[in-house]
């Protein structure tokens, strides 16, 4: 492949350009790579100046293609791709400890700097123990929803009917009790007659308190109407879990699915059609699908509404027994009121029986304290019985959401504490190099940022071995460069390791330097072998075209007739290049000379030609010729010629 290429220098005003600049961006020199094709004149003046040909012999060469690259060279400074600015956001606290320093490489997760972490890790402490108190408090208030909504256990039950039947007994004895000193202390007929008035007001109201009749048959239709409320909630919840994502949105869509089906069935029967209606399945199965959601649907909010009656229902009973057990408190105050009428009574018939009077005073309060030991057994007891009310389990389950709330804001303080703790160490994010500590042991990390980039730490990211190179193109050359052209990087102090790369940047804006209008461009490489350092001095070369099918052809050949300039084309030869195949000698041509080009063979001709550029004996070829022709080449300009027949 004829790759030679015509190189220019830098001129000494450029030079002087390069040289004043003292700054990172580097005005290259410029090394450019001309496109054949760009100094036709001076082909044809050079074959102008050529002598004649003096050989008699001549070889056969088979015109093809030849690989023709064009490259911009420019100067420029080798940098890392990228960097990592590492800073604490405290900048108050004291910098406890370095472990690194410039220039040292550090590995992924590496601890590069410590902060004091004193008022942080007491912060985390009080957040820990704040969680831990959040969840104990959440357990206690679960454990009380619990024991609200599924009420008392059995063995309480057990107890509290226990405590009912010893009660009973206790006041059966206090009123025996009463009655033996009650007949004891009788003195005539008139005293007993109104004792006796008293006592019967006030078994007739004990009877009145004792009876229960009217609060067993409310709890009774509580506990049925409870029952059917369970029975009918758990009838929704089957329809919910089996229809539940039914909506009248999709009802209605069915509906009109089906109407939309009986429309065409409708309208193919009054057409009169012959045969079957070839709507009669569709119909049929979307007016099945619409009666089978709108049934579900229709069903569904049937249960709701028996769900909610049924809640009404139990609501009524429960005020019903509430009215109840009123009544019955009512009664029993009113037997509070005929016993102590009673011991009025008592107290007047017995005022002067001392002894006897006491004792039946104290018979007496034996019988009030019974009745109310028995009467608060029997209360626990209902109590017991009864499932919690709604407000009692709301109150409950509010008391839940409270703690989980508490918990949820515990453990937020917890991770705010946890996030300030850590981030109190600088740990390098991937494998680097130090290239700057803004600060020292001792001082805030404030005092010491003030590099360039206002971290306290700067990494150089060696984790990709990526590395860039900044250069500087002219206005001619910035039209020949794009994106993504590839380059080859040679950086001084590494003979022999040209790297490959790839133009990543190239700014549209051009810019003044010394009087010189460049282009700012940036090359991004990739060296595995991780030889490049930051701020060595690169050559990149940029591969800005690359046409592998331009025609060449020994400058020899070409031959001036009159004014003509062209070629002697072989027309009795197949020629032996392929359509794609790079030109070549194929043998020695023995119908004649080119120096009396009127004794050639008929075959062959004289063809014009138009020429390119000119460059280590190869002339481009622009047009009047195709690969695979065969042409004529003087044996004293044939390199490396074949012999043949």
């Amino acid at each position: 492949m004829m790759s030679t290429r015509l190189q220019y220098g830098t001129s000494s005003r450029e030079k002087a350009v390069a040289l004043g600049k003292r700054k990172r961006w580097l005005y290259a020199g410029i090394a450019t790579v001309l496109v054949l094709g760009a100094a036709t004149p001076y082909a044809i003046h050079k074959l102008n100046g050529a002598a004649p040909v003096q050989s008699s012999a001549a070889m056969i060469y088979s015109v093809g293609y030849t690989n023709v690259a064009q490259t911009v060279t420019a100067a420029g400074v080798v940098q890392p791709a990228s960097t990592v600015d590492l800073a604490f956001p405290d900048a108050t606290s004291k910098v406890i400890k370095i472990n690194v320093a410039v220039g040292q490489s550090v590995k992924k997760g590496q601890l590069l700097a410590q902060e004091d972490d004193s008022a942080t890790k007491a912060a985390l402490l009080t957040a820990q123990s704040g969680v831990a108190q959040a969840e104990a408090n959440l357990a206690s208030a679960q454990a009380t929803l619990k024991s609200t909504t599924q009420g008392a256990t059995t063995s309480k039950l057990l107890s509290d009917q226990q405590a009912v039947a010893q009660a009973q007994l206790t006041l059966q004895a206090a009123e025996q009790a009463y009655q033996s000193q009650l007949a004891a202390s009788k003195n005539n007929i008139g005293n007993q007659q109104k004792i006796s008035v008293a006592e019967t007001t006030l078994k007739n109201d004990q009877a009145a308190a004792a009876d229960t009749s009217a609060l067993n048959l409310a709890e009774s239709q509580l506990a049925y109407d409870q029952q059917t409320l369970k029975n009918d909630q758990q009838t929704l919840a089957t329809l919910e879990s089996q229809n539940g994502s039914i909506t009248q949105a999709q009802i209605a869509k069915a509906y009109q699915q089906y109407q939309y089906e009986k429309s065409l069935s409708d309208t193919w029967q009054q057409g009169q059609q012959v045969g079957a209606n070839p709507y009669a399945n569709a119909l049929s199965n979307d007016q099945a699908a619409y009666t089978s959601l709108n049934s579900a649907y229709t069903s569904l909010q049937a249960a709701k509404q028996t769900v909610a009656s049924d809640n009404l229902t139990v609501q009524k009973d429960q005020q019903a027994i509430a009215a109840a057990q009123a009544a019955m408190t009512k009664a029993k105050q009113q037997v509070v009121l005929d016993e102590e009428n009673l011991q009025q009574v008592r107290s007047q018939v017995s005022a002067n029986s001392g002894a006897a009077q006491q004792a039946l005073t104290s018979s007496q309060l034996q019988i009030q304290q019974a009745q109310l030991s028995l009467q608060s057994a029997q209360m626990q007891l209902q109590q017991d019985q009864q499932p919690a009310d709604p407000a009692t389990v709301a109150s409950a389950n509010a008391g839940v959401i409270a703690a989980q709330a508490a918990l949820q804001t515990a453990k937020d303080k917890l991770t705010a504490a946890q996030d300030a703790e850590a981030q109190t160490q600088l740990v390098a994010p991937t494998n680097g190099v130090v290239a700057q500590i803004n600060g020292q042991v001792g001082q805030p990390p404030a005092s010491g940022v003030t590099g360039n980039t206002g971290a306290f730490i700067q990494l150089v990211d060696t984790a990709q071995n990526a590395y860039q190179v900044q250069f500087q193109v002219s206005q001619s050359q910035v039209q020949q460069i794009k994106l993504g052209d590839p380059v080859i990087i040679n950086a001084s102090g590494l003979t022999g390791s040209a790297l490959n790369g790839t133009v990543t940047q190239l700014d549209p804006t051009p810019v003044n330097t010394s009087g010189m209008t460049v282009y700012n461009a940036m090359a991004t490489v990739v060296d595995p072998s991780k030889a490049l350092q930051t701020g060595m001095n690169a050559t990149v070369s940029v591969q800005t075209t690359n046409d592998p099918h331009t025609i060449t052809i020994p400058s020899t050949a070409v031959q001036k007739v009159g004014s003509a300039v062209g070629v002697y084309v072989v027309q009795s030869t197949n020629g032996t290049t392929s359509a794609n195949g790079s030109g070549t000698y194929v043998g020695t041509f023995k119908g004649g000379s080119l120096s009396n080009p009127q004794a050639l063979p008929s075959d062959v001709k004289f063809v014009t030609v138009q020429l390119g550029a000119m460059q280590n004996g190869q002339v481009q070829v622009t047009s009047g010729l195709t690969p695979g022709e065969d042409i004529l080449v003087p044996s004293a300009g044939a390199t490396g010629a074949l012999t043949g027949n």
